[in-house]
């Protein structure tokens, strides 16, 4: 249930921040490299770079 709302904010944030990774983990208050990891646990990454 957590994983599905870490999942939905890290959408929402990429979204507001056009895709930027840099501004999306700065916002979150995660490394960059945090931010990709979670891309790949949640499959995120290939729809981030639309």
């Amino acid at each position: 249930m957590l994983s599905a709302f870490e999942k939905q904010l890290i959408q929402k944030a990429l979204v507001e921040n056009a895709g930027n990774k840099t501004n999306t983990a700065k916002q979150l208050g995660i490394s960059l490299r945090s931010l990709y990891y979670k891309l790949e646990k949640y499959r995120l990454a290939k729809i981030s770079m639309q």
